[in-house]
């Protein structure tokens, strides 16, 4: 699963800005206006993030080439205006909190921190940002170079440069903008159901850790859910729906069989969180009905997102008929 994290408002080459650089006349700088700007983990980190209902600020201990900015041992968030795509893996992780620019923007200064900047996820240079209502005249510059225009009301950036921020305020999940399910950079997961061995794209697996994650999280603020995206949720779950019909598999119809559709999702999605994800019948439950254990599991995700399922209705009902 790919999905595209539409970080420009305007994709139309013919309107993008155009800028001669007082240093560099003879050349004209294309610029993309950007509308979002995220930051991405991986799927486990993401839903650290949901619990604490915010993004908490962090030493930052990776700029290279700024002495005095490192030893200020400032604390900041990585964030990024890139846009990735639907062929460049994201390389921090596979959930994406966007956020409006003018969220984060407001009353703020942007300084250059420093250019070429590479660690070891990195193989193409960076223009790495401060973005703060702090002083920092002293150090810094709010000379943007020529990677990125900023006038306080837009922000654009150099067509084809690769820019990050660092963001030096925790930044609470009411203002994110949407929640998004990108291809990352791990390797595909092989689980097992039963005996058999199933293999996931990276991006689906982390994308399943994150919505079970949430069904079983105690105390999710459930505005914060409403901000997935909604083509991400939805190709989460068609490849979510397959599984829970072999799952069901694995039990016994017994018509005086307790009701244990509780005991036995909670197994199926717990078993995501653990190292080596194996869905078994580790307690030899039987069941009333195998499509029962669908159908309770699509009313928790029914629960949880409401209306934004609408669009795996059609997969679902395929999956329980493939239930016998």
């Amino acid at each position: 699963m790919v999905v595209n994290l539409k970080g420009f408002c305007n994709k139309n080459k013919s309107q993008k800005k155009i800028i001669i650089h007082k240093d560099y006349p003879k050349l004209r700088f294309r610029y993309d206006p950007v509308c979002l700007i995220s930051h991405t983990s991986k799927a486990q980190a993401a839903l650290d993030i949901v619990r604490q209902g915010r993004i908490s600020t962090h030493e930052i201990t990776d700029i290279r080439n700024n002495e005095p900015l490192r030893s200020k041992k400032i604390q900041g968030i990585w964030l990024t205006p890139n846009d990735y795509g639907s062929s460049v893996p994201n390389n921090y992780g596979n959930i994406s909190f966007c956020f409006g620019k003018d969220s984060l923007l407001r009353d703020k200064k942007i300084y250059w921190v420093e250019n070429a900047y590479k660690d070891k996820y990195q193989k193409t240079k960076s223009y790495v940002y401060l973005i703060t209502n702090k002083e920092y005249e002293e150090i810094l510059t709010t000379d943007l170079d020529t990677a990125l225009w900023y006038d306080q009301d837009e922000l654009e950036k150099r067509e084809g440069q690769s820019i990050q921020f660092i963001y030096d305020e925790h930044i609470e999940l009411n203002v994110c903008s949407r929640i998004e399910i990108v291809k990352g950079k791990e390797k595909d997961k092989v689980i097992k159901i039963g005996k058999k061995a199933e293999t996931l794209y990276e991006d689906i697996f982390a994308g399943i850790i994150f919505i079970t994650g949430l069904i079983t999280m105690e105390g999710l603020d459930e505005s914060i859910v409403r901000k997935i995206h909604l083509h991400s949720l939805t190709v989460v779950c068609e490849r979510l729906y397959p599984l829970l019909a072999k799952y069901a598999a694995l039990f016994t119809e017994d018509a005086n069989a307790p009701e244990n559709y509780d005991i036995i999702l909670n197994n199926f999605f717990t078993s995501f969180h653990t190292d080596d994800v194996v869905l078994n019948n580790k307690d030899n439950l039987s069941v009333r009905s195998r499509k029962q254990i669908l159908i309770s599991a699509y009313s928790r995700l029914r629960q949880l997102f409401g209306d934004l399922l609408n669009d795996s209705t059609e997969t679902f009902d395929y999956w329980l008929g493939k239930v016998s």
